[in-house]
Parts: C-alpha cells; structure tokens; sequence
C-alpha cells in the first residue's frame, strides 16, 4: 500500500497534477486577430486593419535575437497613423527574462519614436498589455488590449 500511494504523489508530481500545457497555433492566432473588430464612432472596424506580420529577418532589424524564441509572432501597423501591435512570443527554456529584455527595449525605443510624431499613439505604447498565458509572453498595443488577449486565451 505504501508503494502504490508514493507511485501516485509522484505520478502526480511528474504530471503537474492534471495542468494542461497551453500550446497556441500562432497562425490561427494571427487570423483572428487580424479579424478582430471594434466599433468606433458608431461604425464596425478591424482592430488591426493595417497590420502587417513581421519576418524574422525584420524582427532582427529591429534589434530583437530571434534564436531566444521557439516561437515569435510579431504584427504591427506599417502606417505611420497607428501604433497597433501584437507580439506573442514562447521563449526558450532559460531564456525568459532575455526575451522580455529585448521586447520591453524595442517597445520603449518604439515609444520614443512615435512620441515624436503621434503623442496620443505614444501614450497607447506606454500603456500596452503585457501578459503571460502559460509559457507565452504576449504584449499588445491597441485600442481594445482586453479584447485582443480575451481572443487569443479563446482561439483553439
């Protein structure tokens, strides 16, 4: 009896006590986001209309070391009127604090930038989301943060 109830506590330990490991399809993520509506000024518009998905090779030109990441999903605005972005990344094992260090620096030089130019677009980086949601960290930069992280905990 003794065996089988120390087999259980560390089958238990083992398992994590039942806790399922959140994995997100970044490309379905990326489909519903980018058809997220708002209603503004009493008519229906897409959260991120402008939004365009970041290649790695434009996430390095953004000073930001991909090879920290498992896996980087990185949308932003590409007008000049909007500072709309969402990035959800799963950082490397041991990698966690390195990961939040490169996006926190990108989005405060970001913030400086767009200061210059679009205050009220600045104040929107300042006061962005910055969540976890299993092992993913997600930053979000928009008109509707709660809504945008509401879908991504949704979309299966």
């Amino acid at each position: 009896m003794k065996k089988i109830l120390i087999s259980l506590a560390l089958l238990l330990v083992f398992t994590g006590c039942g806790e399922k490991e959140i994995v997100l399809d970044l490309e379905k993520v990326e489909i519903e986001l980018n058809n997220l509506e708002i209603t503004e000024d009493g008519e229906t518009v897409k959260l991120f209309e402008n939004n365009t998905k970041m290649s790695n090779e434009a996430i390095e030109g953004r000073q930001i070391d991909i090879n920290l990441f498992e896996e980087i999903l990185f949308s932003m605005d590409m007008t000049s009127n909007s500072a709309n972005i969402y990035i959800i990344t799963l950082p490397k094992e041991g990698h966690e604090e390195n990961c939040e260090v490169e996006i926190d620096n990108y989005l405060d030089k970001y913030k400086d930038n767009v200061e210059m130019y679009n205050p009220e677009e600045a104040k929107k980086i300042e006061e962005r989301l910055e969540a976890t949601y299993g092992n993913y960290h997600i930053y979000i930069i928009s008109k509707d943060n709660t809504k945008v992280l509401d879908k991504i905990k949704t979309t299966e």
